[in-house]
This record gives C-alpha cells, structure tokens and sequence, in this order.
C-alpha cells in the first residue's frame, strides 16, 4: 500500500502558441524528509503542445501522466488532477516557467521555479541489475479469455543450456498503486531487484505492469480487489503454458496488497503451492488505515490528532473514496489465510509504518493455525521500513531518497526458505 498522494502528483504544463517551450523542464519541491525534483517533458504536435511529469524520487521515468484538465490562456495554465492537485504556471522566458504547486488532501502548497534542462536527472540505485543478465531476460504479452484482457511483463528465467530442465516458477503481487512491472518508487526497481535475485537463486519469475499501467490494458481505478485476484490468477494461468516452468511448483510473492491477493487466490486454487508475504495486510483494510493516520504517514493529520473517533471516520471516508477500497471494505484476510496448509513465509519490518509487524503478523499466525498449517515460518526484521529498506530516521516519507531498494539480509531471507521448502521438496 502506497499511501499520501502527494508522493504520485504529477504535473503537465503547455504554453500559448507565441512561445515554443519544447524540451525538458525541471524543477524542485520540498516534500517530507527530501526534496523531490520535478521534471516535466514539453513535446509540440503541430500546432498543440502535449506533456508528461516524472518526479524522479518517486515516480518511474518514462511513465505518461493522465490529466483530468488543462485550461491555457495566453502565458498561463491551470491544471486540475482529480480535483485535488492544482497547478498555475507562467512563462517566465524561454528557459524559466514560474508554477504553483497546490494541493488537496494532502495540503501542500509551494512555489517553485522550472529550468530547462538537456537531460533527465540520475539517481544512484546501485541494487538495480543492468544487461548482460545471467539469465533470460523476455519481454512478453499474453491475453487471457477469463480476464479479456492484454498483459504485457517481463519472465525471467534461468539459463537453460539442454532445454530440458523445468524451474519452479514465482508471480510477483503488487501494492495497491497501479504499478509498472518494476514496482518502480523513487528510481527504485523493487520487483527488478527481486525477480534478478530469486532467478539466480533458480527460479522463473513473472512480474507484469498493474490495469492500465505500461503494456497491460485495463483500468485500475474500476478494478476491484476480485478483478486484482484475476489478474494474479491470469498469470499463473501464462505460467502454467511456459516449457520452462514446472507447473506442479507455482506460488506467489505478494508485497503489502499483494500480500492480500495471494493468500485470496491460493485458497481457491489449489495448483498454488507456495507463498511469500512481505508486508501482508491480515487485519481489515479500515483498520490498518486508522492506524496510518494514527502515525501520521498520510499529510494532514498531525501527529496530535489521535482520537479514536475522528481517524475512524477518515478512514470510513478513505475507504469509500475508490472502487477498489470499497470491494475491500468487508474484506477478511484471516479467512483466506485459515484455508492454506501450503508453505507460507510472511516477513514484516519492524519499522513498517504502512503495514504494522505487531498488528499483522499475530493475525497470520493465528489463521495459518487455526488451517493446521504446519509448514509456514513468520519473521520481523529489525530496522527495516514498509518496502524492506534499511531505514534511517523510519519515516514513510524516506523511503523513495534511501539509496538501498531491499535490504540484503530480507533477500537472503527470502532465497533460503525457498531453497529449503519448494526447490528440496520432492
């Protein structure tokens, strides 16, 4: 769960025909622990402008933003993201565009300067794997006649010089953004860094773009959590036509949302046979958000604002707020969990202020035991934050300016309990 808006707004500005601002712009924010830049790409179409925002920190470059509305009169824009994000820029000269950057829930209000610039900015992600892979790297699509729709996502596999070893085979679950394939947040690549390190630990790993997002088609604002449940189950589905893939040794790896759809999925399928949670809700999604806002984590609640009453009600509010909260509203992972008798690791950091260790992982315990589960193992690592990072100061809003994506100890964590529970069983 990706909470606090402010970390995905996203700018677009145009110009009035006098002027051509083509090029790249970027400019810089104060947010939370950091500062986040701002880049914003100006491409002309014959006569009409068109641009897309990425704020590195935070947003995947390359991703193409969606506005609600853009309204131009002569130097000036205005633009409107949901009703809750307000820009107003002027055109300064041909290297400067002066912006306001407004917004609703979280507050947020700033002026700030964009500059033209040649180039995009860099950020040091030194976990990220970069080419020539020690594995098979394919770019792939596939339809689904269940779903009707489109994926498109990355199979890693490792690499196969007789043709004729099949490899247990993992689907990588994502949070409750609409996520590329990467699971990409602050020029972080989590799911990159996961699929090339569980590969060369002999595994096959699937992990495709969200509804909406990259080369999936769909809509992720109309999904609700059963269509997030087919989705998953629409790639075991693609697993399950792979020659590289031991069909009989499938299982998911579900980070905070994900967490829920897989424990969704497994109970009613059985050709599921393992799972990893790594910051699984267990208790009910209102709860868990009262609970956010109780530390403060999503912008304007103050760390005063405590009572019970009040963050119940926002959280009410919240969770009405999209399709895919309110499919959630009465959902009960603790039912799912209590039908699995499948191996099951679920990890939690100790500083995660998103999905919290203390209150989930008893709840997992519980359910796994109450199915008779004999075969499951749960761990919270110290000092890690809600995307198993190493944390300094422990803040949600620092995760995207950490320079580490996943802590190597929850990586070789990960790796041995596999080792140990899907590649020695027979």
């Amino acid at each position: 769960m990706k909470y606090g808006l402010l970390f995905v707004l996203l700018l677009s500005f145009f110009c009035s025909p006098a002027q051509d601002v083509s090029g790249i712009w970027m400019g810089t924010i104060n947010i939370g622990e950091g500062k986040s830049r701002v880049v914003v790409v100006i491409q002309k179409d014959k006569a009409a402008y068109r641009s897309f925002t990425e704020m590195p920190e935070f947003i995947t470059i390359g991703r193409k933003v969606p506005f609600d509305a853009v309204e131009i009169d002569s130097n000036r824009v205005h633009l409107n993201l949901i009703h809750r994000i307000f820009i107003d820029g002027s055109i300064i000269d041909d290297s400067t565009i002066e912006a306001r950057f407004r917004s609703h829930q979280p507050e947020f209000d700033e002026q700030f300067l964009l500059k033209k610039t040649n180039q995009y900015p860099n950020l040091n992600r030194p976990q990220t794997p970069q080419p020539p892979y020690n594995y098979e790297s394919i770019d792939i699509n596939y339809y689904d006649s269940i779903t009707r729709l489109n994926y498109g996502g990355t199979l890693t596999v490792p690499k196969n010089l007789s043709n004729e070893v099949k490899y247990p085979a993992i689907v990588l679950l994502s949070g409750s953004e609409p996520d590329d394939r990467d699971n990409t947040f602050g020029a972080h690549k989590l799911f990159k860094v996961l699929a090339d390190y569980l590969t060369n630990q002999g595994f096959a790993v699937l992990r495709t773009d969200d509804r909406g997002v990259g080369d999936t088609e769909g809509d992720f604002k109309k999904a609700t959590f059963t269509d997030l449940v087919e989705d998953a189950a629409a790639a075991v589905r693609f697993l399950k036509t792979r020659p590289e893939v031991d069909t009989t040794k499938i299982g998911l790896l579900g980070h905070s949302e994900g967490g829920l759809v897989a424990p969704a999925l497994a109970a009613g399928d059985k050709t599921i046979k393992f799972l990893v949670l790594m910051a699984a809700p267990a208790i009910r999604y209102k709860e868990i958000i009262a609970q956010q806002l109780k530390n403060d984590k999503i912008s304007g609640v103050t760390a005063a604002t405590t009572d019970s009453a009040f963050l119940n009600n926002l959280a009410e509010g919240i969770m009405t707020s999209t399709v895919g909260f309110r499919s959630l509203s009465d959902y009960e992972p603790g039912a799912a969990l209590a039908k699995l008798k499948i191996p099951v690791l679920a990890l939690n950091g100790d500083k995660d202020l998103q999905v919290e260790a203390q209150q989930n992982i008893p709840v997992i315990e519980s359910s796994l035991k109450k199915a008779g589960n004999k075969y499951f193992k749960t761990m919270i690592l110290k000092e890690l934050n809600h995307t198993f990072q190493t944390c300094i100061r422990c803040t949600y809003n620092e995760a995207p300016f950490l320079e580490q994506t996943i802590s190597p100890e929850a990586l070789n964590i990960i790796g041995e309990w596999l080792n140990n529970s899907v590649n020695k069983k027979k």
